[in-house]
C-alpha cells in the first residue's frame, strides 16, 4: 500500500518514519511502504524493495545473534520517540509485503545470474521473529509455475547455511493506531 492511502494523521507518521529509516540507512525514501494483512501483521512501515540492505553473509548473521547487536545500530529516533528497526518485520509482515508486490521485481524476487549461469535468491533475516544461536528466521520468494510470487519462511529448527547465499534487513517499523 503506498503511504500516500493512509488516514492524514496516519501519513505524517509514515512518511516521517520512512524518511528517518531512508536516512538512518542510506537507502532511497521511495522504496518504503506500508503492508498490512490480518490481525498478526498491522500496518507497518517496511523498506520494500527488491533488494534489501546488504548484512553479509550468515557467519555475520551469526555472530549478530549469539552476542546481540547494539541497539543504536537499528534504532532510529522520529519525533522524540526511538524505534527498533528490527522488530517490526516479523514473518507475518514480510508475508504481506511479498503478497501486496507482485510484480517481477518485488522484494526478493529470485535473479538470474549471467555470470554464474544460476539463479540467486535473496533472503531477508525475519528480524522480528525470535532467534536463536544456531538458527535465524528469513524469508525470500518462490516463484510458482504459473508466475506467482509466495513468500517461505525459512529457518526454524534449520542451520544458518541457506544454500551459502546471504543475507540482508529490511527494516520495519509498525505504525501507531490512528486517533
Amino acid at each position: 500500500m503506498a503511504i500516500d492511502q493512509l488516514y492524514p494523521p496516519q501519513q505524517e507518521q509514515a512518511f516521517r518514519l520512512a524518511n528517518a529509516m531512508a536516512d538512518f540507512f542510506d537507502v532511497d525514501s521511495q522504496y518504503f511502504a506500508v503492508v498490512q494483512g490480518v490481525d498478526e501483521c498491522p500496518p507497518t512501515v517496511t523498506y520494500a524493495a527488491r533488494l534489501g540492505i546488504w548484512l553479509g553473509d550468515w557467519e555475520v548473521l551469526r555472530g549478530t545473534v549469539r552476542s546481540p547487536v547494539p541497539e543504536t545500530g537499528f534504532t532510529v529516533d522520529v519525533d522524540g520517540d526511538s524505534f527498533d528497526t528490527r522488530k517490526g518485520l516479523t514473518g507475518a509482515v514480510y508475508q504481506a509485503m511479498v503478497v501486496q508486490n507482485p510484480n517481477d521485481f518485488g522484494p526478493d524476487t529470485p535473479i538470474r545470474s549471467i555470470r554464474s549461469s544460476g539463479i540467486f535468491f535473496p533472503r531477508t533475516w525475519i528480524t522480528g521473529d525470535s532467534a536463536t544461536p544456531h538458527w535465524a528466521p528469513a524469508g525470500h520468494v518462490d516463484l510458482e509455475k504459473d508466475g506467482s510470487r509466495r513468500a517461505e519462511i525459512w529457518g526454524q529448527g534449520r542451520h544458518y547455511d541457506h544454500n551459502g547465499d546471504g543475507i540482508s534487513f529490511r527494516p520495519a517499523i509498525q505504525l501507531p493506531a490512528h486517533p
